[in-house]
């Protein structure tokens, strides 16, 4: 696993939440998380898409 907070994949990063793992990446002066997974998920490349 990843540390938290490390890119995942290029400009991706990840963040643990309880049973999920919230997947974010800037944008300007925000963060913008775009996909929260349940941590039981058998998690491929096509999740961390857009």
């Amino acid at each position: 696993m990843v540390p938290e907070g490390c890119a995942i994949a290029p400009g991706i990063r990840h963040l643990i939440v309880g049973e999920y793992l919230t997947l974010d990446r800037a944008r300007g002066d925000a963060i913008e998380i775009f996909r929260v997974l349940h941590g039981h998920r058998n998690i491929e490349a096509d999740d961390l898409g857009s």
